[in-house]
C-alpha cells in the first residue's frame, strides 16, 4: 500500500499537489518558452520568486485546511503546517547557499 494511504492528509490532496507541479512545469517549459532567450532582470526574477513562493504558501495553507477537516484537530493541522514550512524554508536557504558556492566556484575559475 503507497505511503500516502496511511498519512493524515486527504488523498485528494496529493492529487493536487501533483496537479500544482505539473501546471508549474507547464507554465516553464511551455508558456515561457514562447518568450525565447533573453537576459533576465532583477525585476522579473523577483516577480516569478515571489510568485512561486505565493503558490507553496496557498498550497500549505490548503494543507493546513485538509488536515484540519478531515482529522477535526486543529494541533495536528498545524504541526503540518509548520512541517512544511520549515522543510520549504530549509529548500529555499539550501537554495541560495548552493547559488554562493556555485558563485564562488565560477569567479575562481
Amino acid at each position: 500500500m503507497p505511503a500516502f494511504m496511511h498519512s493524515s492528509e486527504p488523498g485528494w490532496l496529493w492529487i493536487v499537489f501533483v496537479a500544482i507541479v505539473l501546471v508549474a512545469l507547464f507554465v516553464d517549459f511551455v508558456l515561457l518558452r514562447k518568450q525565447g532567450s533573453h537576459e533576465i532582470h532583477a525585476k522579473e526574477a523577483a516577480i516569478w520568486s515571489v510568485i512561486w513562493v505565493l503558490v507553496s504558501l496557498a498550497f500549505n495553507g490548503l494543507l493546513w485546511w485538509a488536515v484540519k477537516d478531515s482529522s477535526g484537530d486543529t494541533r495536528l493541522a498545524n504541526t503540518k503546517f509548520v512541517e512544511f514550512l520549515t522543510g520549504y524554508l530549509l529548500e529555499k536557504s539550501l537554495a541560495v547557499d548552493n547559488i554562493f558556492i556555485f558563485l564562488l566556484i565560477f569567479n575562481y575559475f
